[in-house]
């Protein structure tokens, strides 16, 4: 089995929910004998990926000329492999190829919350549409995704594939090592964009913070309008109250994690939602939406609540932080959940993909 991906598009970063992915399934399509090919339309100075140990990957060069050239000679070229799969969530251009085309699509909320995304990224993913006419399978992180992908671009359920996200235990598990921040804190991870929800957790932990001794953290990075964000903590007379951790490094993330005394996820939509889970791994009890892929993956193991309404989730906070029996409670619900999860099924899931339709 010959795959190939498009190395330009994913050689960036292996801490964003899509860089881990792409990420770990090369590394472990290699560990598994894949033969896995990176083409590049100009070979880059350093790369993340060469860092894997005992992996070989055979770099394809092709001219850099322009975005459109590009991505046509890039489908040229691939004729030569089994399979060319994106794992962007923004496909590749149409072309002439042998090999079966396969794209992820990790989420569609750009149509679902168009005021969330800037034009450019609203631009991107409506043009899938007509990418997906020459894409011989999609693979998708969630059952609910799954359903919105065949709603919103009309095409048949039997072409897209569940493929869940995994989660590195050896990495993401309760720390030993000494807490980071000394005072008791309620986390959120994730970016810091309306989008996730933040300002309904802005409302709701303003609404019982003189219930509570713990301050909020907010963990991430920006994005899309992260300046309302900011301005709301101002307005809330939050300051004090609220500390940001910007770009922190996973070690970072696992250390806050590990002694946070509750993790809040409100997204209003997810694709997979992949911070509620590294939270389970490493011990702390989570309160997420009951909405999109988060109500399928963490109903039963985390409390859920409608991110909008402010009052339920600053009660939920309370519930938890007075709550020993609970949080206990939740805290086992979460290891049993991360079990379900990991990279080499995801891997291996997807490599039955390939197989299906290659042999197609």
């Amino acid at each position: 089995m010959k795959v190939a991906f498009l190395g330009d598009l994913i050689d960036v970063d292996s801490k964003t929910g899509q860089g881990r992915y792409s990420y770990s399934l090369i590394s472990g399509l290699a560990d598994l004998g894949v033969d896995v090919t990176l083409l590049y339309a100009d070979l880059p100075d350093k790369s993340i990926y060469k860092s894997i140990d005992k992996k070989t990957y055979r770099i394809g060069s092709l001219p850099l000329i322009n975005e459109y050239v590009k991505n046509r000679l890039i489908n040229y070229r691939s004729g030569e492999f089994d399979i060319l799969h994106d794992t962007t969530n923004y496909g590749m251009s149409p072309g002439r190829s042998k090999a079966k085309k396969i794209i992820t699509l990790h989420d569609i909320g750009t149509f679902r919350l168009p005021q969330f995304y800037r034009d450019y990224t609203k631009s991107k993913m409506d043009s899938i549409r007509t990418i997906l006419k020459d894409t011989d399978a999609v693979i998708t992180v969630s059952e609910f995704q799954k359903r919105e992908i065949a709603d919103w671009y009309g095409i048949p359920e039997d072409m897209i594939f569940v493929v869940y996200h995994g989660i590195d235990t050896m990495k993401f598990s309760k720390t030993q090592e000494q807490r980071l921040i000394s005072e008791d804190y309620i986390m959120y991870l994730g970016n810091i964009v309306p989008r996730k929800g933040v300002h309904h957790l802005l409302n709701g932990f303003n609404a019982v913070k003189k219930k509570l001794p713990h301050n909020l953290l907010l963990a991430g990075v920006r994005g899309y309008d992260s300046e309302s964000v900011f301005s709301m903590i101002n307005e809330l007379g939050l300051n004090e109250r609220v500390m940001v951790k910007e770009c922190p490094d996973d070690n970072e993330v696992i250390n806050f994690l590990s002694y946070a005394t509750v993790f809040v996820f409100p997204s209003l939509y997810e694709g997979f939602g992949m911070p509620p889970l590294e939270a389970m791994a490493c011990g702390c009890p989570v309160i997420t939406s009951n909405n999109s892929s988060l109500k399928e993956l963490y109903e039963d193991s985390a409390i859920l609540t409608d991110p909008e309404d402010t009052d339920g989730l600053g009660n939920s906070i309370l519930s938890l932080v007075n709550e020993n029996g609970a949080n206990r409670d939740l805290i086992s619900k979460g290891y049993d959940k991360v079990k379900r999860f990991s990279w080499e099924n995801t891997v291996r899931n997807t490599l039955k993909v390939y197989e299906e339709v290659a042999g197609a």
